[in-house]
């Protein structure tokens, strides 16, 4: 749910005898908005957000198991190549996205010779927010419709809700093809959407209509009374039923990045009359763990080139592509502030149910305008005494009065949010969860949020709004990149590919255009103030 002010002074804000009793803090997204649209900008310069930090909390997904994590430290005592034709900075869904989009194009052999791509990692492979987040594979259907056609026109809003469709289509047709819903843990449950107060059922039931309007198919979206939701899942308030699907992450990921580089050596080049006594890949693909791009300076080979400068020394590369979603003022500092990416920190839990696998729903869930969200993890061998484990993530509504913005640490974690999370299930589901019991795993991740939660992909920008040769950045992706950047690394893809085709690069028609619109001079945030044309963009200075 986004842009809830307006709805939120102007209606009740009633809550039903249930809502009542919860040990939350209803009502705080507009608050939060508020207090994100008067952040400082932080001083310009190098470094304006911080690398990520070198020891931070093990979450389930990592770190569950010994070989959670097999590609954790791939690369990390191998020498660097002195040249690279592509550096992807992230290994996470985003930047992985770009190297198996980009190598599938690569296979089709439109470029002759080649291709070197490198992925460079600060920490653990896929160990930011992709390894640290909730597991859920949602698309937002019809939510926050209503706002978005406001801010960004009906044609926009549609293009925006049909990428995310289409990014989990494609992801699961992806796992279908390979045959690897047992190795990702990809589940088809559904998401069940509850509505704590009369607000949060009004707005749904706005942006509902309003997108069923537009030409939306929204045949497969069950609408629940209170005594319905209580009776299929245990929960007394009313809710909403939409397709969904639940994922291991770091998995998923893990299998992209493996198939896009283990490929590689069946698709062959045939440059001559006479290669085929000497086949070899269209492309190459390297990673390197642990290696942080410290700054990005102009290189010094005799053709247009960018030096990437690491703990471990240089690397020349034709084109970068930024993938560090709330890091990226690192390298890029005017990104930074509430006109760019603000980093934010949330928090999950791994905790256990009190009741047996057949005793609860195999649906996630999400409530309390989209600050709590929760699944069930499906493998039996995470279960003790057959009661399964859920994914729980969320409480930053009880982190003010700054809600965790800024914060770049995820070695910690809040005690107020904690507290909360501890608090949700069991106030939620009182049959199906022990009030008081401690999680089994708790984690802290730094998610990248823009002003309008929408996320800014394509050429990267200058300060004074020029584009810069050969960059690349598919970044701030508001808590919501699962069902977006594997999508947009597709449009990243097809144009790092133009531009090393020597071809004009073009962003594909199907990208939101206020997905590839830069940013705007932080000036206090109004209804209009919502993005502007890349030409336009000024520094923050």
């Amino acid at each position: 749910m986004r842009g809830r002010a307006e709805l939120a002074s102007s209606t009740s804000q009633a809550l039903s005898p249930s809502a009542q009793e919860l040990p939350l803090n209803l009502h705080t997204l507009a608050k939060t908005e508020e207090v994100f649209a008067k952040l400082p900008v932080p001083p310009a310069g190098p470094g304006t957000s911080s690398l990520p930090h070198p020891n931070p909390t093990h979450s389930f997904w990592t770190h569950s198991t010994p070989d959670a994590n097999p590609l954790a430290k791939e690369g990390s005592n191998a020498p660097l190549p002195p040249v690279v034709d592509v550096a992807i900075i992230g290994s996470g869904i985003s930047g992985i996205g770009v190297a198996y989009h980009l190598a599938e194009l690569l296979k089709k052999g439109q470029i002759r010779k080649p291709i070197t791509i490198a992925v460079f990692e600060a920490r653990d492979f896929c160990a930011g927010a992709t390894g640290r987040n909730g597991g859920h594979l949602t698309p937002n259907v019809y939510g926050s419709f209503t706002h978005l056609s406001q801010v960004f026109g009906k044609d926009e809003c549609l293009k925006s809700l049909h990428l995310e469709r289409q990014c989990v289509e494609d992801i699961v047709g992806i796992i279908k093809k390979n045959k690897w819903e047992a190795d990702v843990d990809l589940v088809d449950g559904g998401n069940l959407r509850l509505h704590f107060t009369d607000d949060e059922e009004l707005e749904e039931e706005m942006d509902f209509k309003a997108a069923q309007e537009a030409g939306i198919d929204l045949t497969g979206v069950e609408w629940l009374d209170a005594e319905e939701t209580k009776e299929k899942y245990g929960a007394s308030f009313p809710s909403t039923r939409i397709n969904a699907y639940n994922v291991y992450p770091l998995k998923l990921v893990t299998k992209l990045f493996n198939f896009a580089k283990t490929t590689a050596t069946s698709s062959w080049s045939y440059l001559n009359p006479f290669s085929w006594f000497r086949p070899a890949p269209r492309y190459f693909m390297s990673l390197y763990t642990h290696t942080p791009v410290t700054s990005i300076t102009s290189g010094t080979l005799p053709w247009n080139v960018w030096a990437l400068e690491t703990p471990k020394g240089s690397v020349m590369a034709k084109v970068i592509v930024h993938c560090t979603n709330a890091y990226v003022s690192h390298l890029l500092p005017h990104l930074s502030g509430p006109d760019g990416v603000v980093p934010t920190r949330g928090q999950v839990v791994a905790t256990r149910a009190a009741v047996p696998r057949d005793k609860l729903w195999n649906t996630s869930g999400v409530g309390n305008e989209g600050f709590e969200y929760w699944f069930p993890r499906p493998a039996k061998s995470d279960d003790k005494d057959g009661k399964p484990l859920i994914i729980l993530g969320g409480g930053r509504e009880s982190s003010g009065p700054k809600y965790e913005f800024y914060t770049t640490d995820d070695s910690s974690i809040n005690p107020e949010v904690s507290d909360t999370l501890r608090k949700f299930l069991p106030a939620v589901y009182p049959d199906q969860f022990e009030k008081g019991k401690e999680p089994e795993m708790e984690w802290t991740g730094i998610m990248g949020y823009t002003k309008t939660y929408e996320p800014i992909i394509g050429q990267v920008l200058d300060a004074a709004g020029q584009v810069v040769p050969g960059q690349y950045m598919s970044v701030g992706f508001s808590g919501h990149g699962m069902t977006r950047a594997f999508r947009c690394s597709e449009a990243i893809a097809s144009m790092v590919h133009d531009e090393l085709s020597g071809k004009p690069v073009t962003v594909p028609d199907w990208v939101p255009g206020h997905y590839n619109r830069g940013w705007k001079k932080g000036q206090g945030r109004t209804s209009d103030d919502s993005w502007v044309d890349a030409g336009q963009a000024i520094d923050h200075v």
